[in-house]
């Protein structure tokens, strides 16, 4: 059959995926420092199923109002009334009435929301006074990281017969996945058919090679140039300490900015860098963790392990969920159902279904009645 012709019984048969209209709203409205320092001496905590906020001594500011209540970032917080989300500031003001059915935590001075639900569900963004700057149109987006927010402009993803007619020049390569600055303008197209958001100065991205080989991962800079080829196995992540963990052959590693392997990959699991540490699993399923030299700086003894953040990180050991140090030694006992990275000074640990607050000593600053 003929290109024309493919592509035409492409176009009747409704398979080439339709362009969204959006519209943008460019905005250049910024939260003060003061409620953004507010925000981030307040924390959520729940009470007879309702949740509001406390301080960092415990003291509950905010009553428990609402069905559900995220961390404050940039000095907003999305919360939950019934099935609507909306946001609201430290002084609990509501700064975007509840409205939408998924919200998510600003960053970059703009927070994702969707309307609607499933196959029918739209993203768009709003900016810290609640405007809408992208309007709720989109059928896929992430968060903003680095300034850039990734994006589908089609309302389908390609089907296998579609990848086939890129490669062989009788569609149009484009995926329908872009890049948007923060005015909601279209920075770049993403060279492949799927990527991750922007860390570390890069994003990683994935480009078919055909029928019967894996697809490849490489990485683009902030300008959409490809700064590393797609000859990756992968899946390749986000950068972060320098690093990014790659796959090959079914296992993990780390590349440099350069894309080259400067930890092997022998690991069946791994995480990303934080403080200098990554944690790492063992052919055994055990996790310990590496430094940026891939030497082993705490020997893999524990049955799960969470990133490194204010020094500590989480682990499980057969009694339970615990934080270690820097150097592997067990700070706060292994006793919790399950624990969270600290965040400003506190952690979200449970004990069973009951959420509690510690500090970096392992004392408890709050706990669920």
């Amino acid at each position: 059959m003929h290109r024309l012709a493919l592509v035409s019984l492409l176009l009747l048969t409704g398979c080439v995926s339709s362009r969204v209209e959006f519209t943008t709203r460019p905005s250049d409205v910024s939260m003060p420092a003061s409620e953004i320092q507010a925000g981030q001496a307040l924390f959520p905590m729940v009470e007879a199923g309702q949740w509001g906020y406390m301080d960092r001594t415990g003291q509950v500011v905010i009553s428990p109002l609402y069905d559900f209540a995220s961390d404050f970032s940039e000095g907003l917080a999305a919360v939950r009334v019934g099935n609507e989300w909306g946001y609201i500031a430290p002084d609990s003001r509501w700064v975007v009435r509840p409205q939408y059915t998924q919200a998510s935590a600003y960053s970059d001075g703009r927070a994702r929301v969707a309307v609607g639900t499933g196959a029918d569900r739209r993203f768009g963004y709003l900016d810290v006074a609640g405007q809408e700057v992208v309007e709720t149109a989109l059928p896929f987006a992430l968060d903003y990281t680095e300034g850039l927010a990734l994006v589908r402009l089609t309302e389908d993803r390609r089907t296998a017969f579609q990848r086939f007619l890129v490669r062989v020049g009788a569609l149009d390569e484009a995926s329908g996945l872009v890049f948007l600055t923060t005015d909601g303008t279209v920075a770049f197209e993403v060279p492949g058919e799927s990527a991750a958001s922007f860390a570390g100065g890069r994003a990683p991205f994935e480009r078919d090679r055909g029928w019967f080989r894996s697809s490849a991962w490489g990485y683009v800079d902030a300008t959409g140039t490809i700064v590393v080829a797609p000859t990756l196995d992968g899946p390749a992540f986000r950068y972060s300490d320098g690093l990014a963990r790659v796959g090959r052959e079914g296992r993990m590693g780390f590349v440099n900015r350069e894309g080259t392997f400067v930890i092997e990959p022998v690991y069946p699991l791994a995480l990303p860098f934080s403080d200098g540490r990554a944690a790492v699993q063992d052919e055994d399923g055990r996790w310990g963790f590496i430094d940026a030299t891939g030497a082993e700086v705490v020997p893999p003894r524990f049955r799960a392990a969470r990133s490194f953040t204010s020094g500590l990180a989480a682990v499980q050991t057969e009694t339970g969920w615990g934080y270690i140090d820097a150097t592997g030694t067990l700070v706060v006992d292994a006793t919790y159902t399950t624990a969270e990275p600290f965040r400003n000074g506190l952690a979200r640990v449970y004990e069973n279904r009951l959420l509690r607050y510690i500090d970096t000593d392992g004392s408890t600053v709050w706990a669920q009645p």
